[in-house]
């Protein structure tokens, strides 16, 4: 990640920070509350988003929230994912894409969002 570290993301709500020479983690940031499927990052911030609806940004330096953006809940779509309605809670965001302007979000009912986090 041109940090000397490598971040992960898991099904378990983790976001961890591993030292890429030691193998060791240095940092979990903590906050989702559902499994974390999308990750990117650039050269100051960490973008995670998940199944429970949020996109959370992250500081590279103090591991710490920068902010939670809440995407809208899933309003009337069809079909069911882990046994869930679609229609049912938070939308479950799954994907992110990331440029020096943009920051998209797309999720499993195939909704997009635009997020202005800069």
């Amino acid at each position: 990640a041109g940090h000397g570290v490598l971040v992960s993301a898991s099904t378990d709500s983790w976001v961890r920070v591993w030292d890429q020479r030691t193998g060791h983690e240095v940092a979990t940031l903590d906050g989702h509350v559902a499994a974390v499927a999308g990750l990117k990052f650039d050269a100051d911030k960490v973008v995670t988003c998940g199944f429970d609806g949020t996109v959370r940004l992250w500081d590279w330096r103090t591991f710490r929230s920068r902010g939670v953006v809440h995407v809208a809940m899933a309003q009337g779509s069809q079909g069911q994912q882990h046994g869930y309605p679609y229609d049912q809670g938070p939308r479950r965001c799954t994907r992110l894409s990331m440029d020096d302007a943009n920051l998209m979000v797309g999720c499993i009912d195939g909704s997009i969002y635009q997020i202005d986090v800069y």
